[in-house]
């Protein structure tokens, strides 16, 4: 067979003639015109017709959509220390300052450490598991007596608490007045079914959700008398 350089390009045209009557190309006007049918006719030109030519849709089925995971509500945010003093929420108006009007609170707490201790029939038994159960307990509405203070004129005032915090007693006194007691440097003294409870407050500072799981050790700030 001859591949001579002539042979073979002779052999593509015709080819590329034959190749053209089976398409119908040279019948539009000469080998230059079909070629630019042929282009004008293969690409698109229109940019909306080119972009919905390439828009296509398909169907993956090896994959797995990943289902959305529901979005978890965010918990309220309670208010800070710093915005609760800025909107006075524990300050008590004056005009509610009264000791009368805390009185009941006074007798609730006496029914509640009744209930809880069982303080009026007592015994020698009980009383070291007593004391230590006492330091657990809540003095909202106690009525408290200050037995001793660097302040002398602290010594023996009486109120009722209304508020405790990690380091002082606000109590409402007989003379309906509020007074703010530090307790690291005062020793108090309060009855309740005829037993009287001693608190040390150089070891009782704690806020009273604390003291209930926290451990006081050997120096029980608590001693019944």
């Amino acid at each position: 067979m001859d591949l001579s350089e002539n042979n073979l390009y002779d052999t593509i045209e015709e080819v590329t003639q034959k190749t053209s009557q089976e398409l119908n190309l040279l019948g539009q006007g000469g080998g230059n015109k079909s070629l630019r049918h042929l282009l004008h006719k293969g690409f698109v030109t229109d940019k909306k017709r080119f972009d919905e030519s390439f828009r296509k849709n398909y169907l993956l089925l090896a994959t797995k959509r990943k289902a959305k995971k529901a979005k978890k509500e965010k918990p309220l945010k309670g208010l800070s220390n710093k915005e609760r003093k800025r909107l006075k929420i524990y300050d008590i108006p004056k005009e509610q300052q009264k000791f009368d009007l805390v009185k009941p609170l006074h007798d609730l707490w006496c029914g509640y450490m009744e209930q809880t201790f069982n303080l009026s029939g007592m015994t020698p038994a009980r009383v070291a598991v007593t004391q230590d159960d006492l330091t657990k307990a809540d003095y909202h509405g106690a009525l408290l007596k200050v037995m001793e203070s660097p302040n002398a004129s602290l010594i023996g005032l009486e109120g009722i608490v209304v508020r405790e915090t990690r380091n002082m007693f606000h109590v409402i006194t007989r003379q309906d007045k509020l007074k703010i007691l530090q307790k690291s440097v005062c020793i108090f003294m309060c009855t309740c079914g005829g037993t009287k409870i001693k608190i040390f407050g150089n070891n009782f500072c704690a806020r009273p959700a604390d003291r209930i799981k926290k451990k006081m050790g050997k120096r029980l700030p608590i001693r019944m008398l």
